[in-house]
């Protein structure tokens, strides 16, 4: 199904439009066995590759279940990019789980608030920190849960230009499920060729021109998609747009707000702006006592 929630749809109340995703991926979870979140700057290219597809070819710890899986992200360079998730919906566990962890990323302590925000690309920040362990969570990317999952960046979230200071994945039209143009709106001119409205176009026409004979591919402002894929029934619809718009996600569970308030995460500020994301992987923070609250330093085993 295709799904579409626009700024009338979802909201997230005193933050960015960024934050509206977790909104809609938090009504949208329950009616689906899996939800692919695609940003509005991006594009399908090779639409052969099925959810199927990503989830054999994910990376997970040894010896975790396909069961357990609940969570698929891209690497980009030093950091996890949001612009396009893969996660578990239904009444599963780790369904559950997911619905807990977006709950933790949007309560996410300080984040939507400034300076913090614009120096750790609003969302962006709170999902690194949790998924990287600030604080120790069963949603840490270690933990033996087997809940979270690494996409290759090339067919999960590949990036059309190489003018960033981190290595990204070029797109592959024969291996790329989606591509992603981030910082699309900001970019500067002299950058605009790389990533800017006209690279998107052009992106886009390469798509259409990589369907078979008997498809044809629909340009739309987000993605290019065959015209057979169905907008979700009606019903659904109106079951889930009851509220409108959309209500944030209620709070995690106690234990998981105690814990996010004693999170030291290594914020990037005016000072170090790329401390993280693009100077270091967050790894490097993680035992550094600096930026561990008091529960984290006793904390050498994650929960199961």
């Amino acid at each position: 199904d295709l799904l579409w929630d626009g700024p009338n749809d979802v909201s997230a109340p005193g933050k960015s439009a960024h934050w509206n995703k977790i909104v809609s991926l938090h009504r949208w979870l329950p009616h689906y066995d899996w939800v692919l979140w695609v940003d509005a700057d991006a594009l399908f290219l090779n639409q052969s590759i099925t959810v199927e597809d990503i989830i054999a070819m994910t990376k997970r710890r040894p010896g975790a279940r396909e069961d357990d899986l609940g969570f698929i992200i891209a690497a980009e360079g030093n950091m996890y990019n949001t612009g396009v998730l893969l996660v578990r919906g239904g009444e599963s566990a780790a369904a559950k789980r997911s619905l807990e962890f977006l709950r933790a990323v949007y309560h996410y302590p300080n984040a939507s608030r400034e300076p913090h925000s614009i120096f750790n690309w609003n969302d962006q920040g709170a999902f690194n920190f949790v998924l990287y362990g600030f604080p120790a969570t069963e949603f840490w990317r270690k933990n033996k849960s087997g809940w979270f999952g690494e996409a290759p960046g090339e067919v999960f979230n590949a990036k059309p230009y190489s003018a960033y200071a981190v290595s990204l994945v070029p797109p592959r039209p024969d291996k790329t499920l989606v591509v992603h143009f981030a910082t699309f709106a900001q970019s500067r001119h002299a950058l605009k060729r790389f990533f800017g409205p006209m690279a998107f176009t052009r992106m886009a026409d390469r798509a259409a021109l990589h369907f078979p004979d008997e498809a044809s591919a629909a340009v739309q402002p987000c993605c290019v998609f065959q015209p057979t894929l169905r907008v979700a029934p009606p019903e659904l619809l109106a079951r889930a747009r009851a509220a409108m718009p959309a209500p944030p996600p209620p709070l995690p569970s106690d234990r998981l707000q105690t814990l996010l308030r004693e999170a030291r995460p290594p914020w990037n500020d005016a000072a170090e702006p790329y401390r993280w994301g693009i100077a270091k992987n967050l790894d490097h923070f993680r035992h550094a006592p600096a930026f561990m609250g008091p529960r984290q330093q006793r904390r050498d085993r994650l929960p199961p």
